[in-house]
């Protein structure tokens, strides 16, 4: 009963599977952090269909820690917050990632670690370009927007849902 104090911090904490978990079956999982870490890796390869993210992150991350600002760079904080984030999440979620739904939820948590980590896109594109000798900020603009449209061109097929009859089958129903 969440309309005391009491019913409502047990809601809250989740008491009922074991405070802050997410599920509460008996085929709880210990997921293992190389075991998500892989998982999480192939689903952000995936989901960004070959658009070079993971290098370009990889090197968003690098230019964060050669920074001249040192720890005062905000790339200090995205790193710490997706760190964080990765690792109580996934110390916390006992879903079992074998069954097909359970991944499907457990997957829908990685949306907000994709949005720290493409916090790095941009400086690590930066990097490279400068890298290469190729520095000039509307390069930066341009190649910026090809990626975001080569994005849109690898997913907007499988992303459509503009036939979709869910939302008028269930207002028929």
């Amino acid at each position: 009963n969440t309309a005391t104090l009491r019913g409502f911090l047990v809601h809250f904490l989740r008491q009922e599977y074991g405070t802050l978990k997410l599920y509460s079956g008996s085929d709880q999982a210990v997921n293992s952090l190389p075991t998500v870490a892989q998982l999480y890796s192939e689903n952000l390869a995936q989901q960004t269909a070959g658009c070079a993210a993971a290098p370009l992150i990889a090197a968003g991350v690098l230019a964060t820690v050669l920074d001249k600002r040192g720890w005062q760079s905000p790339g200090y904080l995205a790193a710490a917050m997706f760190v964080l984030y990765f690792v109580v999440f996934h110390s916390l979620s006992n879903l079992p990632l074998h069954k097909k739904y359970h991944f499907a939820v457990h997957r829908r948590f990685w949306i907000q670690l994709h949005l720290v980590a493409f916090c790095f896109v941009g400086p690590g594109l930066r990097m490279v370009l400068r890298a290469v000798g190729g520095w000039r900020p509307p390069l930066l603009a341009l190649l910026s927007s090809l990626l975001v449209a080569a994005q849109v061109w690898t997913q907007y097929s499988r992303m459509d849902m503009s036939g979709s009859k869910v939302i008028e089958q269930y207002g028929r129903a």
